[in-house]
């Protein structure tokens, strides 16, 4: 039960930094965190280029879904690695969305849950990315293709297509540095 408690007390950690003042309203006082590009880019334009290729990712994983691909209907080893890439891909988005939703200065709250999730979600894709297409090769090798060629190319291909965003996602991500900025602590 504390190993419980102990977890949800970090997990709650960041209410810590917002302080009560003298008239009663609760104001964050702890590390916040500004946007500084390598590159020149604005953050604006960082930003928007991010959730193009995370929409983008997730839409390229998506697709196949509606065609008829060789194993993608009737084949567990098939579709656990497909449905597991949707949520990768999901992931992505919604870190990203979470980021862009935030403020020009963002608090370090927002920055552990996003700017540091960046490298594992990114990594996260690229493996299911990768698994899905060892596993539609493996099915096809050991089922055949069933006149389904050009679902199991175009399959290879979005999966090849949203592992090559989930390299630029993480490449993008770190074209940019974060600097810490003074708090305006009570």
């Amino acid at each position: 039960m504390e190993r419980r408690n102990e977890n949800f007390r970090k997990r709650r950690s960041y209410y810590d930094d917002y302080k009560k003042t003298a008239s009663g309203e609760y104001i964050y006082a702890g590390l916040r965190y500004e946007y500084v590009s390598k590159t020149g880019k604005t953050r604006a334009a960082w930003m928007r280029d991010m959730l193009l290729m995370c929409i983008a990712a997730f839409a390229i994983v998506f697709v196949p879904g509606f065609l008829h691909v060789p194993g993608l209907n009737n084949c567990a080893y098939v579709l656990l690695p497909y449905g597991v890439g949707i949520i990768a891909a999901g992931y992505l988005v919604v870190i990203t969305a979470r980021l862009a939703m935030a403020k020009d200065d963002i608090k370090a709250w927002e920055y552990d849950r996003s700017i540091k999730a960046f490298p594992g979600g990114t990594v996260f894709l690229l493996v299911m990315c990768t698994a899905n297409i060892i596993c539609e090769i493996v099915c096809v090798a050991l089922n055949g293709i069933g006149g389904k060629t050009a679902e199991f190319i175009i399959y290879l291909v979005c999966q090849l297509a949203a592992g090559a965003f989930a390299l630029l996602v993480s490449r993008l991500a770190k074209s940019v540095k974060w600097k810490v900025i003074e708090s305006n602590g009570i």
